[in-house]
């Protein structure tokens, strides 16, 4: 509270912060009365004060939930579930975060993923060797990769597979490159060339929808992605266009015909090589009643 007088009018605020929680936000509120007087009413100790006129402020601003106060909302039955999907028979490999571990404070020989690069951003285990390969030129630790940026990756080698080409990490940095996003990171077209289309999935409420992974389910080779220190702070990356010498029909087919980015299902996964069987009794998914392996990938996806 706060009063002050000047040329005869008193001003009299009081100021209520609130605050509350919407969609993974965290937003401060402020009322604030604004009151003001003649001086006679100056002197609250002997006389009641009646207020002439009065203002009420609303002011607010948003607090970002950051990637070191964000913490996993999961729970057992949901990691048994997220487990036996999408790594069966591992259970042992998975921890759940604790009440205050981030995760970027992930235990020793752990890692964290967030549930929804899976569940929506078509990452499967074992790992698609050209998204590691991508990651790995980042150099970026695995859990900064905001699951955005996982599914354009993974959506890519879809795209490639179905033109019968190769993915490679040349041919995708012709198309996209890695930018901020916020204290994460992620994927996005480049100026003037990209290949993913606007709409499609999007990943929302995924921060708090992590748990902790042990690195020996990554391949080989990949101290760079479960390097602790690489989550103090992103890596900048400046990307040049690589050059030319790798473009070619696979690129050209690509620029004339970009994407829309979406949430595979397992059928198109397979025919793109990013799973190597499907589970049992999934063989119709295009709800079309057709079984995607006599169909062209082209005309799935």
């Amino acid at each position: 509270m706060m009063v002050i007088q000047v040329g005869g009018w008193g001003f009299f605020l009081k100021t209520v912060p609130i605050f509350f929680c919407s969609s993974g936000q965290i937003y401060f509120l402020t009322l604030s009365f604004l009151s003001f007087f003649p001086g006679d009413y100056w002197d609250f100790s002997s006389r009641p004060f009646f207020a002439l006129n009065q203002v009420l402020l609303i002011t607010y601003s948003m607090a970002k939930v950051g990637i070191k106060t964000s913490f996993s909302s999961v729970k057992e039955e949901q990691l048994r579930v997220f487990v036996d999907r999408f790594f069966p028979g591992k259970i042992d490999s998975f921890r759940l975060p604790g009440r205050n571990q981030s995760i970027v404070s992930p235990p020793d020989g752990y890692i964290g993923v967030y549930l929804k690069s899976f569940s929506m951003g078509n990452v499967r285990f074992p790992f698609s060797p050209f998204l590691i390969d991508v990651l790995k030129y980042y150099d970026n630790h695995f859990s900064l990769m905001h699951p955005q940026g996982h599914s354009k990756i993974m959506a890519f080698e879809v795209m490639c597979r179905a033109y019968g080409g190769v993915p490679t990490v040349d041919l995708f940095r012709r198309f996209a490159y890695m930018c901020d996003a916020g204290e994460w990171v992620t994927i996005a077209n480049r100026p003037n060339g990209g290949c993913f289309l606007k709409g499609g999935v999007e990943i929302r409420a995924w921060k708090e929808k992590f748990v902790y992974m042990s690195v020996e389910l990554l391949p080989q080779g990949c101290e760079v992605l479960t390097d602790v220190s690489k989550l103090e702070k992103i890596k900048k990356n400046i990307d040049p266009l690589p050059d030319e010498e790798g473009t070619g029909w696979l690129y050209d087919e690509i620029l004339r015909s970009p994407i829309v980015v979406l949430s595979y299902p397992e059928g198109i996964l397979f025919k793109a090589r990013v799973v190597s069987s499907l589970p049992a009794g999934e063989d119709e998914l295009d709800g079309k009643g057709c079984i995607f392996w006599s169909l062209s990938l082209l005309q799935c996806i």
